[in-house]
């Protein structure tokens, strides 16, 4: 029986940001069928560039695998155009392709590179063999180091999803996670904090130990992530700074100190303590120290996570006898319960725009599975079926969640969309992973 609250003894060893390999490998096992289809020409590059530096290879990955497109690209294209001058309209018509994205990359000397793309859409306002101005979507000049090729072609992939679906990408976010890889002992493994960006490549460790590590939480600037650890003897919450590598303790509390959650303005921390017995909900202001009690009586309170609005939080509670999803308010320190459907439901995340809140879903019928619910209806919907899933977490755009599930005997990270109908896999080259965040 999965235990909700998370009482495991951890121990902080050491930090560092080590680079390390790409240790997970995003792969679409299920995309919209009305996906969008779009051409990408291979950038002319002025070098032999290594795969996960082309640019084009790299934005050919992201929409791929985002479900929502579909995409032609190299021998099934009738030219390589690197810019929009060179596109034969004539050449492109009866291509099961709507848009085009074209480009190319020079050098600027010095280890600096000169990128180059333009977006059309082939079927408006074209002649018979030109293209008009008023089909260019987009075109932009970018000018990187040799290490940000990567970087920018998460952000190409973000502009191209903004100008044909209407809203933000992910593919710039970063995820974190813990890797648990075996030790010197079969029954000790190592674990490790890792950051890495949202397809698991660039993948580094923030932290590691020969203890167990969880509940890692980014805040709302991306350069910090709270997280749990056992120094002392005693779980404590510490904050690393992603940039400097720089370790902060933050809880000293008596008991078990869990489930860090940043305020939107990223000034405080929710956390559970049982300092006093039983867990409860405390605030600890990252300025003054100062520590606040929220939640009261002799229930488990645990898992509380911000409304995007600041005015409030959920968390899960077994107040009413199983572990339901609870709303507390700040200005009248009332709490209302707000998940009816089945038995157990935990871990809630709430969508960027407050509308929707994730959880960790198990009926009469099912094991534990992610489940979304409308804020506003109270709609329930159950979106996997894998029966052993955890931590579900938002994607920064609100259209993904992001969780830890089983195939065979490991811990993977998989995607889901929020109407279910699109699902990704990240499985580990080694080791197992497991309690995900996704960053702003």
């Amino acid at each position: 029986m999965k235990i909700f609250l998370k009482t495991c003894a951890l121990f902080f060893l050491a930090l560092s940001f080590m680079p390390a390999q790409a240790l997970l490998n995003l792969e679409l096992t299920r995309g919209v069928r009305s996906a969008l289809p779009i051409a990408i020409v291979p950038f002319n590059n002025v070098e032999t560039l290594p795969e996960e530096l082309q640019v084009s290879a790299v934005v050919v990955h992201d929409l791929t695998n985002s479900g929502e497109f579909s995409v032609l690209t190299g021998a099934n294209l009738p030219q390589n155009p690197t810019s929009v001058g060179e596109i034969q309209v004539s050449r492109w018509r009866g291509l099961a392709a709507q848009y085009v994205l074209v480009g190319k990359i020079s050098s600027e000397g010095s280890n600096q590179y000169r990128v180059e793309m333009s977006l059309v859409n082939l079927y408006k306002g074209q002649s018979a063999d030109k293209v008009l101005p008023s089909s260019v979507l987009l075109t932009k000049t970018y000018t990187v180091e040799r290490s940000q090729l990567r970087r920018l072609g998460h952000k190409i992939s973000d502009e191209v999803y903004q100008a044909l679906l209407g809203g933000p990408g992910v593919f710039s976010s970063k995820i974190a996670y813990i890797l648990a890889q075996p030790g010197k002992t079969p029954t000790q493994p190592d674990y490790h904090l890792m950051v890495a960006d949202y397809d698991g490549h660039n993948a580094r460790s923030a932290a590691n130990s020969n203890q167990p590590m969880m509940s890692p939480a980014w805040s709302p600037d991306g350069q910090q992530i709270a997280f749990v650890s056992f120094q002392k003897k005693l779980p404590a919450i510490f904050v690393a700074n992603i940039q400097t590598g720089a370790l902060q303790q933050v809880t000293a509390l008596a008991g078990i100190n869990g489930a860090p959650t940043w305020s939107p303005n990223g000034k405080q921390l929710a956390f559970v303590s049982s300092q006093t017995g039983s867990a409860k909900l405390y605030v600890i202001d990252l300025t003054s120290r100062e520590v606040t009690r929220l939640t009261e009586g002799y229930s488990i309170d645990t898992e509380p996570c911000y409304m995007p609005d600041g005015r409030s939080l959920v968390f899960t509670s077994n107040r009413g006898g199983s572990p339901q999803i609870y709303e507390y308010s700040f200005a009248t320190k009332s709490v209302e319960r707000l998940t009816y459907v089945g038995d157990y439901n935990a871990s809630a995340s709430i969508s960027p725009d407050g509308k929707q809140m994730a959880v960790l879903h198990r009926d009469s019928k099912s094991g534990f599975n992610v489940a979304v619910q409308n804020l506003d209806t109270d709609h329930f919907q159950v979106l996997t079926r894998d029966n052993e899933d955890e931590s579900p977490k938002f994607s920064p755009n609100g259209k993904l969640i992001l969780y830890a599930t089983h195939t065979g005997n490991k811990h993977v990270l998989a995607i889901v969309s929020v109407d279910g109908q699109i699902n990704l896999k990240l499985p580990a080259s080694e080791g197992n992973v497991l309690e995900p965040a996704w960053s702003k």
